[in-house]
C-alpha cells in the first residue's frame, strides 16, 4: 500500500537504499527492505534506482561494496542508476573514538567512487554520484568524475546552490515528509 500511495501522490521515481558499510567495523549490510521496496515501487509504475551508503577507505573496499551490491540486486530490475553515496561520518566511532573514514583524502575517495562505478558498469548498471556541498567542493576531484550524473543534497535552500550541474536534487529529509 505504501508504494501505491507514493505513486498516487504524483511521485514518479524512487531511490531506494540498497545497503551500507558500517562506520566503525566496515561490515557490509543489505537494507532488509531492499527487494520489497524496489519491487513495490516498480509495481506501482515508479522508475527505480538504488544507492549504497559507502564507507570505503580504499578502492579495493569500493570494489568489494560494488560486488556485494551486484549480488544483492540479482533479479531486481532498475530503471535509474546505482548511486555511490560516500559521506564523512563523525558519529559512530570505534573504541578509540575514531571513525574509520577520518583522514581519508579526497583523491582516495575519488578513486573509490571510480572503482565502484567501473565494477557496477561492468555488470551492466549505470551509475550516479551522491554528494553535498562539502563532499562535492572539498572531497571529490570532480574533474575525474565529470562523466557521471550528480545527485546533490542541500536542505536549507529553495533551489540547488551547487555551482556545478545537478541531475537530481534532494531538498529535504525524508523524516520531514
Amino acid at each position: 500500500r505504501f508504494w501505491a500511495k507514493v505513486a498516487g501522490d504524483g511521485i514518479s521515481f524512487a531511490m531506494v537504499r540498497a545497503g551500507s558499510r558500517s562506520f566503525s567495523t566496515g561490515e557490509l549490510r543489505t537494507d532488509k527492505y531492499l527487494k520489497r521496496n524496489v519491487k513495490g515501487a516498480a509495481k506501482n509504475g515508479l522508475d527505480v534506482g538504488v544507492y549504497f551508503f559507502s564507507q570505503a577507505i580504499t578502492p579495493e573496499e569500493a570494489v568489494e561494496e560494488a560486488q556485494y551490491l551486484i549480488e544483492q540486486l540479482d533479479g531486481l530490475s532498475l530503471t535509474l542508476p546505482v548511486v555511490f553515496d560516500w559521506e564523512q561520518v563523525q558519529s559512530d566511532l570505534d573504541e578509540e573514538g575514531v571513525s574509520r573514514t577520518q583522514g581519508v583524502d579526497g583523491d582516495t575517495i575519488t578513486d573509490c567512487a571510480l572503482s565502484f562505478f567501473q565494477t557496477m558498469e561492468a555488470a551492466g548498471y549505470s551509475c550516479m554520484l551522491y554528494c553535498n556541498g562539502e563532499t562535492g567542493y572539498f572531497t571529490y576531484d570532480l574533474a575525474r568524475l565529470q562523466d557521471y550524473p550528480v545527485w546533490y543534497a542541500s536542505y536549507s535552500t529553495s533551489w540547488p546552490n551547487y555551482y556545478y550541474g545537478v541531475d537530481l536534487w534532494q531538498n529535504r529529509r525524508s523524516e520531514e515528509r
